[in-house]
């Protein structure tokens, strides 16, 4: 399988990846209010990437940039002084994050007699530490003030809809609770 976290991401010619684009970006607090826009569209694209979390020990460091730049942005739309002018990107980061492939955790395969393997606990999506935030930046879009209604309905289509209304199916209880 190959590694879908990395969306995009430049490949040098003998097949290894260039983790260097991903790196973290200034905070909002640290640059003026005339730069906000484009820190807000820049952060956007970067956290489009999608990393791959069935391994737990790859791509740490850019794990957690990119969990504290949705924290951030999560800030940022609820704070927000003017409207959204990039519908599509907010659209497009969104649905990059969560109408994507589960990543179930692995399951053992351990055969136990007398246990019924349908009613086993959930398994939770290792993903979630990003989703949950993800699912944050989503409500905190719909309720703002600063959403053009109009131009969100565009992207926000009955295709998107139809993937955020199919995890109710999934397996994870967060998930599911969040939707």
């Amino acid at each position: 399988m190959a590694d879908a976290g990395w969306k995009g991401a430049n490949l040098k010619p003998n097949g290894n990846r260039v983790f260097s684009a991903y790196e973290a970006l200034p905070a909002f607090k640290d640059v003026p209010a005339s730069e906000k826009p484009d820190l807000f569209v820049k952060k956007l694209n970067l956290c489009c990437v999608v990393f791959d979390f069935s391994d737990p020990t790859k791509n740490l460091k850019e794990k957690e940039i990119k969990r504290q730049m949705l924290l951030e942005l999560v800030e940022y739309v609820t704070s927000a002084n003017g409207k959204f002018s990039d519908a599509f990107l907010l659209v497009k980061m969104i649905s990059a994050n969560l109408c994507r492939s589960p990543n179930p955790q692995p399951r053992e395969n351990k055969v136990v007699e007398g246990l019924d393997l349908e009613e086993e606990e959930p398994s939770m999506d290792p993903a979630w530490p990003h989703l949950q935030i993800v699912y944050e930046f989503l409500l905190r879009f719909v309720a703002s003030h600063e959403t053009d209604a109009k131009l969100a309905k565009i992207y926000v289509d009955q295709s998107f809809i139809i993937k955020l209304l199919g995890y109710f199916d999934s397996e994870d209880p967060l998930q599911k609770g969040n939707i």
